[in-house]
């Protein structure tokens, strides 16, 4: 009798999970909906760096082709990861091969994330032949900046690397603390919790610290300018509120792109959740990324493709 109950039990549940598990043409309606935002995230993301290449006064003329070429890598690289996320999420590979894709691609994404970034600002920085002047500086791009570069990108890379390759146990001791586990092993996940929410603070201020400098530099230039050439101070503070207005947006969707990391990290830590699954996590900062682009840049579609086409012969 309880063999019988228990079979029908097992029975019952497996009938559950064969319901919730999606169909096809439901994964493929949500892949297509998830590449739409793909798309409208990365020409918001796009819209960033064409704002700045539609401001002479801001960079020199090689200057803005490398930040176009920067804006053509960088929506590439959306289309590129669009189709990576469609066959991941219609045909649905076994765990462990979708586990070790995720965690390369999030490795590979920090190595060229920071490391050209960083580059390519610098870059920006000492082409800018006015500001050069004004400033009376070297050149910002210096082997010791590169190297300096090179290390943060590794250092990133691992961490992120290591934080979701911890997360494949079953029952995770890096964001659960339990009286039950080994001495060594409790005081590992606290130090690689601390480590962990130590960097996301760092990373926050880091962020706020770069913004404000930005802001400080867009004044300075804005009122050397206006001195030069005799502006109008009503429209010259009209574009340094336009332009602040984008650095916050940017700064929004920076804030975004970690917010699933966080949450996830909290429910843990309340026992609200039983497991984590890493490729739910690098799944979720994936589409966060470009859902916080489509929110903030796709209210206006039409100036990308206007900058774009008339950078475009640049080239």
């Amino acid at each position: 009798m309880a063999e019988n109950v228990s079979a029908n039990f097992t029975s019952a549940l497996d009938d559950i999970s064969e319901l919730e598990q999606p169909t096809l043409s439901t994964r493929i309606v949500t892949g297509i909906i998830l590449a739409v935002i793909c798309i409208i995230g990365g020409l918001g993301n796009s819209r960033v760096i064409i704002i700045f290449v539609k401001t002479p006064t801001l960079f020199s003329k090689t200057t803005r082709l490398i930040l176009t070429a920067l804006a053509t890598v960088d929506f590439t690289g959306c289309l590129v990861n669009i189709p990576l996320a469609f066959g991941v999420l219609v045909l649905r590979p076994g765990r462990d091969e979708l586990f070790y894709l995720s965690l390369a691609h999030v490795i590979a994404t920090y190595c060229v994330l920071w490391c050209s970034y960083f580059c390519f600002v610098l870059i920006g920085c000492d082409m800018n032949d006015t500001v050069r002047k004004m400033t009376r500086r070297g050149n910002l791009l210096t082997v010791h900046r590169i190297r300096i570069a090179l290390v943060v990108m590794i250092l990133s890379a691992l961490g992120v690397g290591i934080f979701v390759y911890s997360l494949r146990v079953e029952d995770p001791f890096v964001l659960q603390t339990d009286t039950h586990r080994s001495g060594a092993k409790h005081r590992f996940g606290v130090f690689l919790r601390i480590a962990v929410f130590a960097a996301g603070v760092l990373s926050f201020l880091s962020l706020v610290h770069s913004f404000l400098r930005v802001r400080t530099v867009l004044k300075r230039h804005n009122r050397i300018m206006s001195e030069l050439h005799g502006l109008n101070r009503k429209s010259d503070q009209m574009k340094q509120k336009k332009m602040m207005r984008t650095v916050i947006e940017m700064f929004v969707c920076f804030v975004v792109v970690y917010m699933p990391l966080f949450v996830v990290n909290i429910l843990q830590d309340q026992g609200k959740l039983d497991s984590v699954d890493p490729i739910a996590i690098a799944r979720a900062v994936f589409f966060m990324t470009y859902a916080s682009n489509f929110l903030v840049y796709g209210r206006n579609l039409r100036f990308f493709f206007r900058s774009f086409l008339s950078a475009c012969p640049c080239f």
